[in-house]
């Protein structure tokens, strides 16, 4: 019994993996920011890798992975056609967006863990602890980026005193 509970929380890991990559494919399309494209790109490989480690566990306990759905994809092109004609997303908001949706993942990851650690081996643990670790750092990364963008705006669009009051 507690290996097949274990099979259904690494495949609840393997699923948070998934989503995460259609958050990363998502972004690789609604960015043009080559250096933006090439960063997902790369936290992408890395989450394909975190999959893949998730899988092989999985099939060493006998279980099955669950594998991403086909749909979400079809509707996530259908949705970017639409709302890239209605609302383009600039790279601030991209940022901020990708920061959020790691902070939702690692708020994902936690909570899986709190309630169902008991159900997995250290070795099991220690996998989904690097692949939390590896989420921070993303979330991180994103931030200061963010961050960055807004003081960079910020010190562009700073105007003389003087300046504001001619135009008053």
């Amino acid at each position: 019994m507690k290996k097949k509970k274990t099979i259904i929380i690494l495949n609840k890991f393997l699923d948070i993996q998934n989503e995460i990559l259609e958050d990363y494919e998502t972004n690789i399309l609604e960015t043009k920011d080559k250096d933006l494209k090439n960063l997902l790109y790369k936290f992408q490989k890395k989450c394909f890798e975190s999959k893949a480690e998730l899988k092989s566990e999985i099939m060493n306990l006998g279980g099955e992975p669950i594998e991403a759905s086909i749909n979400s994809k079809k509707f996530l092109h259908l949705w970017l056609d639409f709302k890239n004609v209605f609302i383009p997303t600039n790279r601030e908001d991209l940022l901020h967006i990708c920061e959020y949706n790691e902070y939702l993942n690692i708020k994902k990851f936690k909570s899986l863990m709190q309630v169902n650690s008991h159900y997995l081996n250290s070795s099991q643990t220690q996998i989904i602890n690097k692949q939390l670790d590896l989420l921070q750092k993303n979330h991180d990364y994103f931030k200061i980026l963010s961050e960055q963008l807004i003081q960079e705006n910020k010190k562009h669009h700073k105007k003389n005193p003087h300046e504001v009051l001619q135009t008053l």
